[in-house]
């Protein structure tokens, strides 16, 4: 299913279809996929294939940071700083700053 919504996604072997990609990825992120969780949050942050919705956003970057997605711990620390989807809060920010860090995110 997640690597189905990625060609969606991208049109890679078929015609590019963010909402096909969207409904795949929600199955995927259902199912416990983390991949899948950061995908979605993604889409819905910037309207890949739906509304934009930040706080759908937010919902499933903390998802993923649940299930140890390095790349969802960075973006959940940046809604937190910036109040995307979420009410501000840097002591937040900083706490999954940080832990991104010790994972080595760059």
């Amino acid at each position: 299913m997640f690597n189905l919504a990625n060609c969606y996604r991208i049109g890679e072997g078929t015609e590019k279809n963010l909402e096909k990609a969207l409904y795949l990825y929600q199955k995927a992120a259902e199912n416990n996929i983390k991949e899948a969780m950061f995908n979605l949050a993604i889409c819905y942050y910037y309207g890949e294939g739906t509304e934009k919705n930040l706080e759908e956003a937010f919902y499933w970057y903390h998802k993923a940071t649940e299930n140890g997605h390095i790349d969802a711990i960075f973006d959940l620390a940046y809604c937190y700083y910036y109040g995307k989807g979420t009410e501000k809060n840097f002591e937040k920010s900083f706490y999954w700053y940080k832990k991104a860090a010790e994972k080595d995110h760059s």
